[in-house]
């Protein structure tokens, strides 16, 4: 174990020297030619919270590239960060979810989102102030593919539908509304609460 410990810190102070690095654009492309995603996401089954929050970190900077996320995709990312979805230690979460907001442009890796059980997670999150802008904006861009609405159960469709009534329409946050409006566009999330079509009409005001 204590060797494990002390691989774990030369990997912390390896990998924050890449991060602070890799702002230049040449750096990361070289990064890329050196398979850096691929020990990255290798580096997100390590139990050590530090290097998990780095990792992510890292992760997320290098999303921002498609090409970087088509290779997240083969290694298989989404399922990597699943288990670590539950994790009770805020800085780790807000990373990963800033991940999973770049990557939830892309149609597969919110397919894999919906595979892995991350949308049960999402909307518990949405609930928690700290997350709540984080998760939500993770559901939208899940909810602007076409095949993946059909995947959005009661759990998030009742929960915005609760939001959409509770709160005063001048505070209704955009991410909200415009994730509303996307689901009543499928006829089997629009049909899941008799209610809805009465809940979009009020957000369509706003």
């Amino acid at each position: 174990r204590e060797k494990e410990a002390r691989q774990e810190r030369l990997l912390f102070v390896s990998l924050h020297l890449l991060l602070n690095i890799a702002e230049s654009t040449e750096v990361e492309k070289k990064l890329r030619k050196k398979a850096i995603c691929k020990f990255l996401v290798a580096m997100l089954e390590r139990r050590n919270l530090e290097l998990l929050i780095l990792v992510s970190t890292f992760l997320k900077k290098l999303s921002i590239y498609q090409e970087n996320k088509d290779d997240m995709k083969k290694l298989g990312v989404v399922e990597k960060l699943a288990p670590l979805m539950a994790a009770k230690n805020n800085a780790l979460l807000a990373s990963i979810l800033d991940l999973l907001i770049n990557l939830s442009f892309d149609k597969e890796h919110a397919h894999a989102m919906i595979k892995y059980g991350l949308m049960g997670r999402l909307a518990e999150l949405v609930r928690e102030p700290a997350f709540s802008d984080r998760a939500l904006r993770v559901l939208y861009h899940m909810s602007v593919h076409d095949e993946a609405k059909a995947a959005f159960g009661y759990a998030v469709v009742g929960l915005i539908r609760t939001i959409i009534v509770e709160e005063e329409e001048r505070y209704l946050p955009l991410e909200v509304m415009a994730l509303g409006v996307n689901l009543t566009l499928c006829r089997k999330t629009a049909g899941l609460s008799f209610t809805f079509g009465g809940c979009w009409r009020r957000a369509t005001r706003c």
